[in-house]
């Protein structure tokens, strides 16, 4: 069986290196690319790109792989590749992008790590020199590939007739952090029709200057109250969704790898009105997110052989950008 070839460009914390206890060959949690593609039957490591030496020959003796010092030193040697993963820094997305794009060895498929660019006008442009090549993008928005995403929650909100809310406590920046609930609520809830940030001194900069984590509201057409509320993350790290609607409460814990399901109940403990509180009527899910790019992978194999289309594509990250770009817009004015 043929593999489809990747290169790897960025060996760092998502792309090739986390400590050992968290992610390494043979591990059960796989919180890397280098670990998803070195475990799949369907992809293999061509190369590992990093400007950082010390960095790039660390991944390539962790993975048994070979160290590129750079894209033109891999297409010397290499006269093909069916996959480039952009995994570095984001302020150099861009202009990765541009130089793989143009090169005479390009990929059918670029995974890039969200949020893809640093700003709207940089996405837009690097989606444009795509097209033009006849490449696609998959995002990794890593909850878009979960099927308790995409298949079991989506059902949640389709199956109900009202959504009350839904709502974030994150910390680390409203793009870092916060653009992963923004394309999960494009995802689940239709169009965004109305966003702003909340007027208040609850302005955090707990990830950095450059992206503050801000409170948000925002309007979708399918759930009315959507709300991202800062937490400090001096305090703890957090990453919580919980939203509430005539069909139960579902909140997702631990960064999203847990969904804890309460089922509403005609009991009258409290007076004779629908309840939460039954202890009886709460399910719990693993959601798979520590092993989220496995499914990654899986999906990407089936768009490269055209019997699938992105499920999180390069317009899905313009349309978090769109919002956030709003958002920027208004503290501006």
């Amino acid at each position: 069986m043929k593999k489809y070839s990747v290169l790897i460009i960025g060996c760092g914390s998502i792309g090739a290196l986390k400590a050992n206890e968290f992610d390494m060959p043979g591990g059960q949690n796989v919180l890397t690319h280098a670990h998803a593609v070195h475990d799949s039957i369907m992809f293999e490591i061509a190369g590992l790109i990093d400007t950082d030496t010390v960095q790039g020959v660390a991944a390539a003796d962790k993975w048994k792989a070979p160290y590129f010092t750079s894209y033109e030193t891999f297409c010397q040697l290499n006269k093909s590749i069916d996959v480039v993963v952009v995994a570095c820094d984001t302020k150099a997305h861009l202009g990765i992008i541009t130089e793989v794009c143009h090169s005479e060895v390009s990929p059918k498929l670029i995974i890039i790590e969200k949020p893809f660019c640093e700003n709207e006008q940089d996405c837009a442009r690097a989606l444009d020199i795509g097209r033009r090549k006849g490449i696609q993008f998959l995002v990794n928005y890593s909850r878009s590939f979960l099927p308790f995403y995409h298949t079991a929650l989506a059902d949640f909100v389709n199956e109900s007739n009202t959504m009350e809310y839904c709502r974030l406590l994150y910390n680390r920046g409203t793009m870092r952090e916060g653009s992963h609930f923004i394309n999960l609520c494009n995802n689940l809830f239709g169009a965004c029709v109305y966003s702003s940030t909340i007027p208040t001194s609850r302005v955090l900069h707990d990830h950095s200057m450059d992206d503050p984590t801000y409170p948000v509201v925002m309007v979708y057409a399918e759930c009315s109250q959507v709300i991202m509320t800062p937490v400090d993350g001096k305090v703890a790290g957090v990453f919580e969704i919980d939203m509430l609607s005539d069909r139960g409460r579902i909140t997702l814990v631990d960064n999203g790898s847990l969904a804890i399901h309460r089922l509403i109940s005609k009991g009258n403990k409290y007076g004779n009105y629908p309840s939460l509180l039954h202890e009886s009527a709460i399910l719990y899910t693993n959601t798979g997110l520590e092993r989220a790019l496995v499914q990654v992978y899986i999906h990407a194999a089936k768009v490269l052989e055209g019997i699938a289309e992105p499920l999180c594509s390069g317009s899905d990250a313009l349309d978090v950008h769109a919002i956030y770009s709003t958002l920027v817009r208004e503290l501006d004015t």
